[in-house]
């Protein structure tokens, strides 16, 4: 049996054993979600729930990412609107939630994310539901 060193038969399978280099001063930008408004910027009155009005927003992936699912819920009451999604892009959420909370739109002051990127558009929901919109800190 020939060893790697020698063109074996199992060579293109083996793991690689090069050493990986640390890039540094490169940030990257993509998938970063621009105007963007920190949890820190949030009335303290979302933080009490003590209003009604205030949403948390979420999306939930099925078992092999087949399917997803959106979900709303109302701070102080818990109410809880939940819509299945075409697909998991910011083009599939946006559609969705505007029109679960679009009959809604006088007890909607403001809607909570987390940072992910079917979040994108949240400037159009904003506008649409003339609400603000705040993002969570990544991994809280």
């Amino acid at each position: 049996m020939k060893g790697q060193s020698e063109g074996g038969e199992f060579d293109p399978y083996l793991r690689s054993r090069k050493k990986h280099k640390k890039c540094y001063g490169i940030h990257d930008g993509r998938g970063r979600i621009p105007n963007r408004v920190s949890i820190d910027q949030r009335p303290a009155v979302v933080g009490k729930r003590s209003r009604t009005g205030d949403w948390e927003i979420d999306t939930s992936i099925g078992n092999n990412h087949c399917g997803a699912l959106v979900s709303l819920a109302k701070r102080k009451s818990r109410l809880s609107l939940i819509a299945r999604l075409a697909s998991k892009s910011a083009g599939g959420v946006k559609p969705a939630v505007i029109d679960w909370l679009s009959p809604l739109k006088a007890k909607v002051c403001t809607l909570t994310s987390n940072q992910g990127k079917e979040f994108t558009e949240h400037k159009s929901k904003v506008k649409n539901l003339e609400a603000k919109f705040f993002f969570a800190y990544p991994y809280a």
